[in-house]
């Protein structure tokens, strides 16, 4: 990777908390949806913020709507791993 494209993506990466040596081990796909999303909704919740699932299940619950998973929370990371890493 070019020297000016790693340091983007340390920055990155640091901004999320994420130390540039430990993203390197990542696998791309998991570096990608981690870079996806934004710096503050990572700070909110490691802070204890709640995220929209949260708050829909808080309103299911009170319109006493019951809620389940439609697969388990495995099945992302197992469509994805089982790709080859030049996918």
């Amino acid at each position: 990777m070019p020297l000016a494209e790693w340091d983007a993506l340390a920055a990155a990466a640091t901004a999320r908390g994420i130390p540039p040596f430990m993203a390197a081990k990542f696998q791309p796909w998991y570096l990608s949806m981690i870079l996806s999303m934004s710096p503050c909704v990572i700070r909110e919740t490691a802070e204890g913020g709640k995220g929209l699932d949260h708050r829909l299940l808080v309103i299911a619950a009170q319109a006493d709507i019951p809620t389940a998973s439609l697969e388990p929370y495995t099945t992302i990371f197992e469509l994805f791993s089982d790709d080859p890493v030049e996918e």
